[in-house]
């Protein structure tokens, strides 16, 4: 194999592979004859040590914010990621962008990704090769990790998100019926039976379990996510095959009522709420209104209801006066206990 490089005299060279190694290790070897020995392993072990604290660092929690075509709402967005509070641990930021019919990509949102400084840990930025829609952004962009939590570019996280999804993890992933974590707080319905539609109506304690996904902050289970995407995968290509659950009537019935209007593929959660009904799983949530006095800030996660997919011109003016802006230790003081929300609200 030939190898171009440039000489002093500025000609170009052409040299084999093996003389390319050569002579790129010679500085290396002539460093190395006139250093002293020890300050020569020294450097060396140093060098090592440098390289593998980069590959090896403990990534806590790795961000994946989903964005399309709504630079402002990215903005937004990312400006409340840089005000969370991570005392320290490292976080890994992936920004990933959808493109546009006829394969364009938003360039302001390219920009606005492009420039935000992320403090926390590594950063990338990430285009799709074609559009993949909705779907394609939930269900493409999952890098083995611990824990990923999704936000979609018109989500804000309370600086103290953060704080309560760990602990809320450390406590609870490991139960056997928990398919993820959701910091939603709002629009949380009864899924079927009489008081379908209502307004869900939260046991005591600081979280609960409902078998509903919650997709604005949603934290899977890694092991449970994976068999989700393979699950999905095998069964989305079987003829007629359908997620509707008899359970979650309203849902189903949403479902349908966007099969009819062609649009169908913007609502993945039925595929995770069947999957969840099929695997007996529910998704935890906060209460935090339950140790807050009932406050209205006693959000983790507020949704802007960005114009776009599912909204037409409603926008919240700001998501502020939602968020917990305060913290108290009551908030995750779980106690080992919690409590399942059925699918007609009792629990």
């Amino acid at each position: 194999m030939v190898t171009w490089c440039a000489c002093a005299s500025g000609k170009s060279i052409a040299i084999n592979k093996k003389a390319s190694i050569l002579l790129s290790i010679s500085p290396v070897l002539e460093l190395k004859e006139t250093m002293n020995r020890s300050i020569w392993f020294g450097l060396l072990f140093v060098t090592i040590g440098v390289f593998w604290r980069l590959n090896n660092e403990h990534i806590a929690l790795r961000i994946i914010v989903l964005a399309y075509d709504r630079p402002n709402s990215l903005e937004k967005c990312l400006d409340a990621l840089d005000d969370v509070i991570f005392n320290g641990d490292t976080i890994a930021l992936n920004i990933w962008i959808d493109r546009k019919e006829g394969n364009g990509v938003n360039t302001e949102v390219l920009q606005m990704a492009d420039g935000f400084q992320w403090q926390h840990g590594p950063k990338e930025v990430n285009v799709h090769n074609t559009r993949v829609g909705l779907y394609g952004q939930w269900m493409n962009t999952w890098q083995n990790a611990d824990i990923v939590l999704y936000v979609e570019d018109d989500v804000d996280l309370s600086p103290w998100s953060y704080q309560w999804l760990k602990h809320a993890s450390l406590t609870f992933m490991d139960n056997d019926r928990v398919a993820g974590i959701s910091l939603q707080d709002e629009y949380l319905i009864i899924a079927s039976g009489q008081g379908r539609g209502a307004a869900l109506r939260r046991p005591p304690g600081p979280l609960f379990g409902y078998p509903i996904v919650g997709p604005w902050g949603f934290a899977p289970k890694e092991s449970i996510w994976k068999d989700f995407l393979q699950w999905y995968k095998e069964v989305s290509v079987i003829p007629g095959y359908k997620p509707y659950t008899d359970q979650a009537d309203l849902y189903t019935k949403w479902y349908q009522d966007m099969e009819l209007a062609g649009r169908e593929n913007t609502m993945w959660t039925m595929w995770f709420i069947h999957y969840c009904y099929i695997k007996d799983l529910v998704v935890l949530y906060p209460n935090i209104k339950f140790n807050n006095k009932g406050r209205v800030n006693s959000s983790l996660a507020v949704h802007r209801a960005e114009k776009g997919l599912h909204f037409g011109h409603r926008t919240k003016q700001s998501s502020q006066p939602f968020m917990v802006s305060d913290w108290h230790d009551v908030f995750v003081d779980f106690g080992g206990n919690l409590t399942f929300v059925r699918y007609n609200g009792s629990y």
